[in-house]
């Protein structure tokens, strides 16, 4: 939202908007009680959001956090914190393409130096899933472009 507020912002060019042009925040203030429930229930349950998503990744892949003899659990856990305080924040300013800029391109090198897209990708793939326990159906659909962001940035599944 915000950056097509500053897109309008640049276009107006002197001029005021046309309600066509302001539709777009109509449509978000709709949403931003389900935006802020859904932020606020994600920042209370942050860490056993991560706990949960941690006990289904190790029981799918219980080498996830290994690499040769360097346990990765806490980077790896840290990197999904900022993820998922990212997407938080994305959500709430219903700004999908925002996030990609400000961290995924970056945090997708990362990745891929140490080779690890699939992982990734999975992983936000079963984010999704573990919010729909701490989330209404409707707030969890409000986190879905955003976390298929993630996916589509972070893992390459193929």
């Amino acid at each position: 939202m915000l950056a097509e507020l500053q897109h309008l912002d640049v276009e107006l060019n002197g001029r005021f908007t046309t309600s066509d042009e302001l539709k777009f925040l109509g449509e978000y203030l709709t949403t931003v009680d389900l935006r802020l429930s859904a932020y606020a229930k994600i920042s209370a349950a942050d860490a056993e959001i991560l706990d949960a998503l941690d006990k289904r990744l190790l029981a799918r892949f219980p080498k996830l956090y290994r690499k040769g003899t360097r346990d990765l659990a806490p980077t790896c856990r840290r990197d999904r914190f900022e993820v998922l305080r990212a997407c938080a924040a994305a959500m709430l300013m219903d700004d999908p393409e925002g996030i990609k800029q400000r961290l995924l391109y970056w945090f997708e090198t990362v990745l891929r130096a140490y080779h690890d897209e699939k992982e990734a990708g999975l992983s936000y793939q079963m984010l999704q899933d573990v919010l729909k326990d701490y989330l209404t159906p409707q707030e969890a659909a409000l986190m879905k472009p955003i976390l298929d962001q993630c996916v589509e940035v972070l893992g390459t599944l193929g």
